[in-house]
């Protein structure tokens, strides 16, 4: 749990509102570090040198872009070398694409890729942890 939320009001009235709010910082804090734990590098750097190709560059070439070395780009697109995500945004800019398509594969401009997105993840999660995040997606739809 967040460590805001360790220490009670001193009141006996403790607000649902209260409860709700440190359940979600605890959900978001959870949910950061599981997003961590997911990414795929490998998956990234295989986006990363298809769209340099397109563009028509080396690794050479992208590397004198970036300000970096052409091995440093060999690892990024090999998954052996995590890529900030400064750099993924500079490079996205580079290749003249979106740095979701990097991330995530997600084209952006299509209106399903969210439904599909949670979907994916909901089919990873247990029974237990599924109502949970219905009951959070339930409390949050509640309070606009």
């Amino acid at each position: 749990m967040h460590n805001k939320c360790k220490q009670l009001p001193k009141s006996k009235d403790i607000s649902l509102l209260y409860i709700y709010k440190c359940v979600l910082i605890s959900a978001i804090t959870g949910t950061i570090n599981l997003v961590i734990e997911l990414i795929d590098y490998k998956a990234i750097g295989r986006r990363i040198k298809t769209c340099r190709k397109n563009a028509g560059l080396t690794q050479v070439d992208l590397a004198e872009k970036l300000g970096v070395t052409d091995k440093y780009i060999s690892q990024i697109e090999c998954g052996t070398s995590e890529v900030s995500l400064k750099r993924i945004f500079k490079l996205a800019e580079l290749l003249e694409i979106k740095p979701e398509y990097l991330i995530s594969d997600i084209n952006p401009g299509s209106g399903d890729y969210l439904k599909s997105e949670i979907s994916e993840q909901l089919n990873k999660l247990t029974s237990k942890k599924t109502e949970f995040f219905i009951e959070l997606i339930d409390l949050i739809s509640r309070y606009e």
